[in-house]
């Protein structure tokens, strides 16, 4: 996988412990660029994530999208499109 990307096991790792430390709060807070977040309501992996990232974002939507899992994408995707197509027409 990691050969793929054209990193080695090793960057790949640096590069996630990176990640680890990462915070972007600050930036959240500040940025007025509108923020749509998108979760399934049966993500239950990352609705707790979704939480936490709307009360840290200024001027941001947090929609949840009935039955919907992680890949939001593949599962509810006529659904998903109209979000974010009515989220851009009214930012």
């Amino acid at each position: 996988m990691f050969k793929k990307l054209g990193w080695s096991k090793k960057q790949s790792l640096t590069l996630l412990r990176l990640l680890k430390t990462l915070d972007c709060k600050k930036q959240l807070r500040t940025s007025r660029l509108p923020k749509l977040i998108l979760c399934g309501t049966k993500d239950y992996a990352n609705k707790p994530g979704a939480k936490r990232l709307y009360k840290v974002s200024a001027n941001s939507q947090l929609l949840f999208i009935e039955n919907g899992k992680q890949e939001l994408n593949r599962e509810k995707p006529e659904i998903m499109a109209q979000a974010m197509r009515s989220f851009i027409k009214n930012s």
